[in-house]
């Protein structure tokens, strides 16, 4: 019967709020953490490993191909504009918002180590980008879940931590 019906759907829309408010609590605490970093070695550190834990990631990998703070980032951060997956994500990402692929693109998992690339089964590549638009670098969010990251899906939330990574590297002088 309709009130059975409108029952449903009202259960429904309470459990997906729980949801959203849960997301939130977890992604307050993700940006509380980015924005207490002190330097680019620890953001480096903090952003990969806070992610990880608060969503249950595969891997979350930070990387730049703008090597001008060189001396502020740890080694493995560092990823050469000669590497042509790279570049090619780099090309990608020109001008989006974020990439979204499930399954991973040859040239994202290039990127990943084997480990992580073993147990992906989508991922989102968002850009980091400080003073300009053009993307200095990235962070690769990888789940073992294929409908964690679908094209179709909304990127709001992603394009706030991307834009929250871009403001602290220009708050640590990184561009």
């Amino acid at each position: 019967d309709q009130l059975s019906i409108e029952r449903s759907r009202l259960a429904a829309l309470i459990d997906k709020a729980k949801e959203n408010s849960r997301l939130q609590q977890r992604l307050q605490r993700c940006f509380e953490r980015i924005a207490r970093t002190r330097n680019m070695a620890e953001l480096c550190d903090a952003v990969p490993r806070v992610l990880q834990a608060e969503f249950g990631l595969v891997a979350a990998v930070m990387q730049f191909t703008d090597h001008s703070a060189k001396d502020a980032l740890p080694i493995n951060a560092l990823v050469s504009e000669d590497n042509e997956s790279a570049a090619l994500v780099m090309r990608r990402l020109a001008g989006k918002v974020c990439l979204l692929e499930a399954p991973l693109s040859k040239e994202t998992a290039d990127l990943l180590d084997p480990d992580s690339v073993a147990q992906a089964a989508s991922c989102a590549v968002l850009p980091i980008t400080a003073r300009s638009d053009e993307p200095i670098g990235w962070i690769i969010l990888v789940s073992r879940d294929p409908g964690h990251y679908r094209p179709d899906m909304d990127t709001v939330l992603l394009e706030g931590l991307a834009g929250l990574i871009g403001a602290t590297c220009i708050r640590l002088e990184m561009s």
